[in-house]
């Protein structure tokens, strides 16, 4: 299951919203995809990492600052969190789905192109 988030994520209160999101349904909270122009601060990797936070995923081609992703990528990658950068979620509401989001096998590469699909979960 993956929990959508659909407001402006806020880097300086993480704890925040993922308290929030646990109330509404844990296992979902683990999984995240952040709509629009965000970018996820080191501090805020930081508390998700924490949080056992399994996958990030945002509209962005890159989930941290675009000026110096890096470090941000390091924080969640060394935690085992999966990244899945640049998706489109224009059309997408709040809600909890079930995503497909099956990578290529490209050898020797450390990340690849996948067709993310978002399937609504019955409530």
């Amino acid at each position: 299951m993956l929990q959508n988030i659909m407001e402006s994520f806020l880097p300086m209160m993480p704890r925040k919203y993922l308290k929030k999101r646990k109330k509404q349904n844990s296992e979902a909270a683990k999984r995240i995809l952040i709509k629009g122009d965000a970018e996820v601060s080191a501090e805020a990797a930081k508390v998700f990492t924490e949080s056992n936070i399994l996958l990030l995923g945002n509209e962005s081609q890159t989930v941290g600052p675009e000026n110096a992703p890096m470090e941000v990528h390091l924080i969640l990658l060394g935690a085992g969190t999966v990244l899945l950068e640049g998706i489109r979620l224009a059309e997408v509401s709040e809600g909890v789905y079930f995503l497909n989001a099956a990578p290529l096998n490209l050898s020797g590469a450390d990340g690849s192109p996948c067709r993310a699909i978002l399937i609504a979960a019955e409530r």
